[in-house]
């Protein structure tokens, strides 16, 4: 059995190798990646399978023993170790080939299938999202879970801003929901991805609502949520993906 690396050695690595993965991100950023299509019409350009490349290698070296699942390749399972790291090395790659800065590198681990640690990058403006042990920081600066960033001012609505990547992705059922929390919202804006859900945990959202998520989408995302003092509704469905909708704690 693995002796569990303490919460200082997961943040300090989960900072070095975003940080140092968002370099590669640079590099192709408004500078026509090359890209592929995928299966399920998913776009995946070189900067993808650069960063998680560089994030698997820099894993097995400190911590060999630990599986790891990535969005791009096979995933690497380790036997006796309750540790596993997730990797999505671009959340929102459309944003990222249209040269939007508004996608992210993200990173959890998971010990015995629990999210214990999560991050989020945004590499062009330099930011980071970190939650583990309870506690989220921003740039290293604790996020408190009784003062948000920004309080919303009080309006007829329930919500001043929701978000979401697309209606166009949701179901009928999502639709319905988006559609009633449209009604009960002052304005509402489009794209973002893991982005927004880093925006409400600073208080600049009041709500996000997303479907047919993969784990490596929404898994980094929980710690920085919890930490942050949200409320989380996360409903996984059969063929394990799952619809997440956050609003402010």
């Amino acid at each position: 059995m693995d002796k569990q690396p303490s919460l200082k050695t997961i943040e300090l690595f989960a900072t070095d190798v975003l940080k140092s993965s968002g370099k590669i991100a640079r590099k192709y950023f408004r500078n026509s990646a090359q890209y592929e299509i995928k299966k399920d019409g998913s776009i995946v350009t070189i900067a993808d399978k650069k960063i998680e490349q560089f994030i698997r290698k820099a894993i097995g070296e400190k911590f060999p023993r630990h599986s790891i699942m990535g969005e791009e390749f096979k995933d690497k399972k380790s036997a006796g170790s309750p540790y596993k790291w997730v990797i999505d090395p671009i959340d929102g790659t459309s944003s990222f080939k249209a040269g939007r800065p508004i996608f992210g590198i993200m990173l959890a681990l998971m010990k015995n299938d629990k999210a214990i640690m999560g991050a989020v990058y945004q590499p062009i403006t330099d930011e980071l999202w970190l939650g583990v042990g309870g506690v989220t920081k921003f740039n290293g600066k604790v996020l408190t879970k009784e003062k948000p960033a920004k309080k919303a001012k009080k309006t007829g609505n329930s919500y001043k801003i929701i978000a979401t990547t697309s209606p166009e992705l949701f179901d009928k059922n999502g639709k319905n929901l988006w559609a009633a929390l449209r009604m009960k919202s002052q304005n509402a804006i489009y794209g973002g991805d893991c982005y927004n859900y880093c925006l409400l945990a600073m208080g600049q959202i009041d709500c996000v609502y997303e479907q047919a998520l993969k784990p490596h989408d929404y898994l980094p995302l929980l710690p920085i949520l919890q930490g942050a003092g949200a409320k989380i509704k996360l409903t996984i469905k059969p063929d394990k993906t799952a619809d997440l909708m956050v609003t402010r704690g």
